[in-house]
């Protein structure tokens, strides 16, 4: 399958970038309200089926209840809160109110019924252009007309048969190609699929499917799960057995029970695309049940509502501890999805023998700056997977956070040779050069990168820098000025730049640049900070106190800060205010040596030798070759 009908889902991801850019309350507010308009559409469909299927006189009740466990079930979590998974939403929401729109121009023998039956056509058509799963629509169509025709082939499938050939053309439906090509599992290391296995495996899966419909518990973002190898694999003929049987079961009761009938047959058909023999390589996902639960959902309302039919009240309570019982497993397991750290720990305790729970772990360590963490992660992913170039990449990262730049070098090397196609590992190999200060080498990692990836825009970032380094301003300043040109909103070149302005005294220019700077990034501390030097610089005292206190503000362990602003007001010859804030600098940072040497300098203007010479003797024990430092208490002796 190709995914040109992903087009609506991934618009709808740029309409979200556009109103909201990276804060992730407008994506999850989204797919909020795609949930909601679900919840509702499977209460529409819901009376419409217990209206054509049932005798039952409570279809208002019935419905809502249904609609009720369909919004507040665990098992919904994964297709509402990972933001990506709204494509499984988004796609039930079209599919299912395209049935709805369906069904009631059935009821209707005026011209209305075309408003319908367009609305549902173009329902469809959205539904198709937002997952692959949508398909399986004429085929969930043709269901319910024989069934509302007691068997009889309708006139109505002759107006339906045609959607059929709407799939091929839409997809490009490879069908050799599909099922024949084999790919490994990423559900289970070392284990390759095909599209036998894969419908063998799909057996186990779909049972675990509805046990967590059933009891939903041990839900898991990532599952160990090993493909069935063959018919006789571990409890695949039991899986077969039970999914036969109530197939079997759903038609022996489908005069009695209709409704048994389409809610097996919903779970069936809208399971088939991602279930059957068309190979995946995650075999198993918990959002891919947000479609198919409305099925089971709708034969466990109506068989608890028949069981119980004589005690209407016993009903209600049987139904509203159901749905508290789901509400609150639901907040709990939501508490997992509210950050990354908690999710990866859970899926280490559930699945301990797969690594990507490891190398995730280690990358969000790593983003923290705990690096002994990120790389004890690092190496238990390694343990399990040996060949892991991720989990390279990233330990390299770390052991170069840690100057540790030999076993950075091994790492990325290492990767490098089994994966020589990344050019983030070329970019992340020229970093650690550019540490070493192995200028003409890092340099041929950037060329080796951009050749790999012409467009990388961090590589050409880092090439801006090292000509920096290399002291090459004027060759940097041309790379800075395309990369703002093309993005302008791009902070770190246009800080950089900044810097460069800086460097060359080009202080107007660099003013510019920072002005734009805490436009675009106003919780910035380096933004804030270096615009107090450069307003130091060009003697405006009071606007570089206002950028120092708002540095302090965003980060009041920040010892620069500190000492930054104590050098402002030593400028202005206010001493006691510059004693307070270099003593301050040194509280938080007992090696600062520059804030020392201001502080022994305020000491000396109040004539406070004692304290002055002790500062400078600090200095020397921090660094013994402190030319300054030596010179004054050689002054001072």
């Amino acid at each position: 399958l190709h995914p040109p009908a992903r087009f609506i889902s991934i618009l709808t991801f740029a309409l979200n970038y556009t109103l909201n850019g990276l804060n992730p309350f407008g994506y999850h507010l989204f797919n909020v309200l795609i949930h909601v308009g679900a919840g509702l559409g499977v209460w529409a469909l819901s009376s419409q089926l217990l209206q054509l299927f049932s005798s039952r006189k409570q279809v208002p009740v019935l419905s809502f209840i249904a609609a009720v466990i369909f919004l507040a079930h665990p098992v919904q979590t994964q297709a509402v809160s990972y933001i990506t998974q709204r494509m499984a939403s988004l796609n039930a929401f079209f599919y299912i109110w395209s049935l709805v729109t369906y069904l009631q121009a059935r009821m209707f023998s005026s011209k209305r019924r075309w408003i319908y039956f367009t609305v549902s056509v173009f329902l469809m058509v959205a539904a198709m252009f937002t997952k692959e799963t949508a398909f399986t629509l004429p085929l969930m169509l043709i269901l319910l007309e024989l069934k509302g025709n007691k068997g009889k082939i309708p006139k109505k499938l002759l107006g339906i048969a045609p959607l059929l050939f709407l799939i091929p053309a839409m997809y490009a439906f490879n069908l050799q190609g599909t099922l024949l090509k084999q790919m490994a599992s990423l559900s289970h290391k070392g284990d390759v699929l095909n599209g036998y296995t894969y419908l063998l495996t799909q057996f186990r899966v779909i049972c675990v499917y509805l046990r967590l419909l059933l009891i939903p518990f041990g839900q898991n973002l990532d599952y160990d799960f090993p493909v069935s190898g063959h018919f006789w694999d571990g409890t695949t003929p039991v899986c077969f057995f039970i999914l036969a049987i109530l197939t079997l079961s759903a038609l022996y009761v489908r005069r009695e029970h209709p409704l048994v009938l389409i809610g097996w047959f919903w779970f069936l058909i809208t399971l088939s695309v991602e279930s059957s023999i068309i190979p995946i390589q995650h075999v198993i996902f918990e959002h891919r049940l947000y479609l198919p639960s409305f099925g089971i959902i709708l034969i466990l309302v109506h068989l608890i509502s028949e069981f119980l039919k004589q005690h209407r009240r016993k009903f209600i309570y049987v139904m509203a501890a159901w749905v508290a019982a789901l509400s609150f497993t639901t907040a709990l397991r939501n508490v997992v999805w509210t950050h990354p750290l908690l999710m990866w720990k859970d899926v280490a305790l559930k699945s301990p023998r797969k690594p990507r729970a490891y190398l995730y772990l280690g990358m969000i360590y790593l983003a923290h700056g705990k690096y002994d963490e990120s790389i004890a992660f690092f190496d238990r992913a390694l343990t399990l997977e040996n060949q892991m170039v991720e989990a390279m990449h990233n330990r390299a990262v770390a052991y170069q956070q840690r100057k540790e730049f030999s076993q950075a070098l091994a790492d990325i090397d290492r990767a490098i040779n089994l994966e020589d196609y990344h050019p983030r590992f070329y970019l992340t190999r020229a970093k650690i050069k550019q540490d070493m200060k192995l200028y003409p080498s890092a340099m041929e990692d950037i060329v080796e990168a951009l050749k790999l990836n012409p467009y990388f825009t961090q590589a050409h970032l880092q090439k801006a820098i090292l000509l920096k380094q290399q002291g090459r301003l004027d060759q940097a300043l041309v790379v800075f000025n395309q990369l703002i040109k093309e993005q302008p909103a791009y902070t770190d070149a246009r800080y950089q730049r900044a810097l460069v302005y800086l460097q060359l005294r080009r202080y107007p220019q660099a003013l510019i640049d920072f002005d734009a700077l805490a436009q675009l990034d106003p919780n910035n501390v380096k933004i804030f900070n270096n615009r107090s030097i450069l307003r130091t610089l060009k003697g405006d005292y009071q606007a570089a106190l206002k950028d120092l206190n708002h540095v302090i503000a965003l980060k009041p362990d920040f010892a620069e800060g500190y000492a930054n602003r104590g050098a402002v007001f030593l400028k202005m010859e206010r001493l006691d205010d510059a004693l307070l804030n270099f003593s301050k600098a040194i509280e938080l940072d007992g090696q600062y040596v520059d804030a020392y040497v201001n502080r022994s300098s305020v000491y000396l203007q109040k004539n406070n030798v004692a304290a002055a010479k002790k500062d400078l003797s600090k200095i020397l024990s921090i660094d013994p070759f402190h030319e300054l430092a030596q010179q004054i208490l050689k002054n001072l002796e």
